[in-house]
């Protein structure tokens, strides 16, 4: 199979207009066509060609759904979807890791891979913002950012990871604000455990181990045992998630199509059932 080339940057507008998300589709069924081609590098003993995606933690659920959707259109076609951290996976990835595709849940990660030659050039993939989450029984009855002066046990992402680096955002946001800087003074005194991704910032919350967090709105959509608390217009960062073909991935149909399926309004339409916005949402 000869490899495929790097995807345009025009992509980057595949939610853009209908003419341009049929042009996608177009493109998509191509490379499908393709994937069922022998290829060398990721193919099983059986032939199944298996497509390594590595994903943030808070794209779990949805990509859950987007690998049963593509393998059910592509037999022979195995797509295996590791999740944690963006950071980790970044930092795996800078090691050696195999992976075909990388899913930030930001720019910057996949970014800094893109100008380490790692990766081809992201694309934007979703947008989310940024919530307060507190237990399915909220025994403490927090249903405002008012209502923060009352809990004692805070967990929040490292700053490292994208959901730590925006709560930060936010909490500085906040305390600059004459109308929020009390809670936001208090939430910060009250961080007990800083979380290497998303999914461990609301396990502790759901498992009662922490009276409040902070994730992306897919996250806490998508559980019955967190409940979710607005915040401030204006103060919840957005979230951008951008994603990308590895250089392994760039010499491979199949990575290809799944990347440009996710990117497709199949998969746009996916991601919105979690929760998700499309990118440049407001």
């Amino acid at each position: 199979m000869t490899p495929s080339t790097r995807p345009p940057t025009g992509l980057a507008l595949l939610f853009v207009g209908s003419a341009r998300a049929a042009a996608a589709a177009a493109l998509v069924m191509g490379l499908c066509a393709a994937a069922a081609l022998p290829v060398c590098h990721g193919q099983r003993d059986d032939g199944t060609a298996t497509v390594v995606v590595f994903a943030a933690a808070s794209l779990t659920d949805v990509f859950g759904d987007l690998e049963r959707d593509f393998e059910a259109a592509h037999p022979g076609v195995d797509v295996v979807v590791s999740v944690a951290g963006s950071q980790t996976l970044a930092v795996q990835i800078e090691q050696g890791a195999p992976a075909d595709v990388f899913a930030s849940a930001d720019l910057a990660h996949a970014q800094r891979l893109a100008d380490e030659g790692l990766v081809a050039e992201p694309l934007p993939l979703a947008a989310a913002s940024v919530v307060a989450i507190v237990p399915a029984a909220n025994p403490l009855g927090v249903t405002t950012p008012a209502d923060f002066a009352r809990v004692s046990r805070v967990v929040v992402g490292d700053d490292r990871v994208p959901i730590g680096a925006y709560t930060a955002q936010l909490l500085t946001a906040a305390r600059a604000s004459a109308a929020d800087a009390a809670w936001a003074a208090h939430v910060s005194d009250h961080i007990v455990s800083r979380e290497p991704s998303v999914r461990a910032v609301r396990a502790k919350v759901a498992l009662g181990e922490a009276d409040l967090g902070f994730v992306y709105a897919p996250d806490a959509n998508d559980a019955a045992d967190v409940r979710a608390v607005a915040l401030p217009a204006g103060l919840a960062p957005r979230a951008a998630y951008a994603i990308a073909l590895t250089t392994a991935g760039e010499g491979r149909d199949e990575a290809q199509a799944f990347m440009l399926f996710a990117l497709s309004s199949p998969g746009a339409a996916t991601l919105r059932a979690h929760g998700f916005d499309p990118p440049g949402a407001p």
